[in-house]
């Protein structure tokens, strides 16, 4: 890949994967976070119901997808491994709630 789109997939990861991390951390540590916009269950979970696993599930989703795409872009093979594995146990919980929402 070009270094542009490297930047710019490292980026998009990056924030992916923090913004999943604040989430875990205000599902779990810090609820009153949780009143903010940015952790609205419209932007954080669409239309899926607000319990608190379905937020620790997505959350971890978020966290998971950005290092994958962080670390595929930063062209890191092992970790990169690691965090598609991440990715893939989180895949039929994620389908599950998916399903779960109508």
């Amino acid at each position: 890949m070009t270094f542009a789109l490297d930047v710019v997939l490292m980026g998009a990861g990056t924030l992916l994967a923090v913004y999943g991390a604040m989430a875990l951390v205000a599902t779990l540590l810090v609820p009153q976070w949780l009143a903010s916009p940015l952790f609205a269950p419209r932007v954080f979970l669409g239309r899926i119901a607000p319990t608190r696993r379905n937020r620790v599930v997505m959350a971890t989703w978020y966290l998971a997808l950005g290092a994958y795409v962080t670390l595929s872009a930063a062209q890191v093979p092992l970790w990169r491994h690691v965090a598609l594995g991440a990715v893939l146990a989180l895949v039929v919980p994620v389908l599950r709630l998916q399903r779960m929402r109508g």
